[in-house]
């Protein structure tokens, strides 16, 4: 036995290397060594809070998978894919070009004798900020309009203030945050619960994403809705113009104002105080501007704020003079004593009138009518005052008095004392004429 394993050892020992050989042959032939590529593997990302506890948040540039080459049998390697693979980048690596290694190792012992990896991704580049934090008043951001007649009041809020925490590129960003609130055709206040939004200088939406952080999301919100109306605006002036002018009125640019508030409805008028307009001593009309906001009460505004400068004027007038001839008949006499008869003695009576121009010049002399109080006259010639009745409206009537004759009338005893006084004249007469004859008729017949 021993004769048969020792002869010939030579060529049998060149059979066992041509057999290996040929195994070897076989083996690459049926199971060959190939070589692949295997992308989108997950990069896991180590010690992130190397950079976290610095207050700085990062964003992956490039890295985020990686990609391998494999080379082994291909029974093993054409069943892999990247689920048999793990990618590490440990933070605690990072480089000054903001750059994390990444190491790719089997998942699976079985595959490290067999399969031969080769890295192509080897780096996670990064981009590295710091984290900011911001405050923001929260204001209103109104949709729609209310109702007709009504209008945005005020609005209070649960919270003025949001707190934001963010990457520096997000916060630079923001220029305004706000909640959304519809107020289509509301007619009253209502109360909700709005989302906070965050929005660029040019009003388009900020979103926030990852690594930031609001003290709140939401916040209360109570809108007061306003009724709108126009009140009119009353005012007056003080003191009195110089002598011979008058103040026919005072004018407003605006007669009335839209406002808006609460408790409009219990609000008639705005009356404005006397002194804002002294026109004492003035000759010609006195003008003010004035700021109508300020007279307005606490819980009143403007509807438009454009609206609150007014101009007040006080027309101020001069007095003209006015002659008239009036006819005594336009006078009647009044109070005269029954035992009195009289006339008039003048014909007719100027009358200066002192106004207005526009009041003066509509007057002639049919509209003077007045009065002479008789009560005190005594028989003969008469100066008495004349009593206009109208026109009413004239402020000053001069006129120079009038002349009246007055003589008593005759009484009953008056007429019978006159008509025996009459009487006996005549029978005086008769008798004397009789004795006449008498005498007459004796020296005619003694001259017989």
């Amino acid at each position: 036995m021993r004769k048969l394993l020792t002869n010939n050892i030579l060529y049998k020992l060149i059979a066992l290397v041509f057999a290996m050989l040929l195994w070897l042959v076989v083996v690459n032939i049926s199971d060959p060594t190939v070589t692949r590529t295997i992308s989108g593997i997950p990069v896991e990302r180590v010690d992130e809070s190397v950079l976290t506890e610095q207050g700085k948040i990062y964003v992956v540039v490039e890295g985020n998978t990686a990609s391998i080459s494999v080379k082994g049998p291909r029974s093993i390697v054409d069943k892999l894919d990247a689920e048999d693979f793990r990618a590490e980048a440990p933070f605690g690596e990072i480089t000054n070009l903001n750059a994390v290694p990444i190491y790719v190792s089997h998942k699976y012992p079985k595959y490290e004798k067999n399969v031969e990896i080769t890295q192509k991704t080897r780096t996670m580049v990064l981009s590295i900020e710091d984290i900011v934090t911001k405050y923001f008043d929260i204001g209103i951001n109104y949709i729609g309009e209310p109702a007709s007649g009504y209008s945005l009041g005020s609005y209070k809020l649960s919270s003025s203030i949001v707190k934001l925490s963010a990457p520096k590129s997000i916060i630079d960003k923001i220029e305004t945050a706000s909640v959304d609130v519809d107020v289509t055709k509301i007619k009253g206040n209502m109360q909700l619960e709005g989302i906070i939004k965050y929005y660029d200088e040019s009003g388009d939406k900020v979103e926030l994403g990852d690594y930031c952080n609001a003290s709140q999301d939401s916040v209360g919100v109570e809108v007061f809705i306003y009724q709108m109306t126009d009140i009119p605006l009353v005012v007056s002036a003080t003191g009195s113009p110089a002598a011979g002018y008058e103040c026919t009125g005072v004018e407003l640019s605006k007669s009335s104002i839209s406002v808006e508030g609460e408790d409009i409805s219990s609000i008639d008028s705005i009356t404005l105080p006397n002194d804002l307009l002294d026109i004492t001593d003035a000759k010609e009309d006195v003008v003010k501007d004035i700021d109508i906001s300020q007279y307005l009460p606490s819980d009143i505004r403007l509807v438009n704020d454009d609206d609150k400068n007014i101009t007040v004027t006080a027309k101020i007038e001069k007095h003209i003079t006015k002659v008239v001839s009036v006819p005594i008949g336009n006078f009647v006499m009044s109070n005269l004593s029954d035992e009195y008869e009289a006339t008039f003695l003048d014909e007719k009576v100027n009358v200066t009138l002192v106004d207005l121009a526009s009041v003066v010049n509509e007057v002639d002399e049919e509209n003077i009518r007045g009065y002479v109080d008789m009560s005190e006259v005594i028989e003969g010639k008469n100066s008495l005052e004349i009593h206009f009745t109208s026109p009413e409206n004239i402020k000053t009537i001069y006129v120079s008095r009038v002349r009246v004759g007055v003589v008593k009338k005759e009484t009953e005893t008056t007429k019978k004392e006159t008509t025996k006084k009459n009487t006996e004249k005549t029978t005086k007469e008769d008798k004397t004429d009789k004795t006449t004859e008498e005498e007459n008729s004796t020296e005619e017949s003694s001259e017989e």
